[in-house]
């Protein structure tokens, strides 16, 4: 694998959330956390300056596979914080 990797990124699970959030408000779209990782990936590299703008970048959102009672508990347990 590391034939063809070049690196990983570490994404705090409150970025997570806070996608979560904005898909939820926003696009009205029930996002997992773990269908929004390339998400919070790119927007922490963005930050980092590692893209720059006007970069094409493609990726995936996935999965509405997440317990309606969980996905309400992050939002309110993330407004509360």
């Amino acid at each position: 694998m590391r034939k063809h990797i070049d690196g990983c990124i570490d994404v705090p699970e409150n970025d997570l959330i806070e996608l979560i959030k904005y898909f939820a408000e926003r696009c009205k779209m029930i996002v997992e956390p773990t269908g929004l990782l390339g998400l919070a990936g790119l927007k922490k590299l963005i930050k980092q300056g590692e893209i720059k703008d006007g970069a094409k970048v493609g990726i995936v959102l996935s999965g509405g596979n997440i317990d309606f009672n969980k996905f309400s508990k992050l939002i309110t347990e993330h407004e509360q914080a």
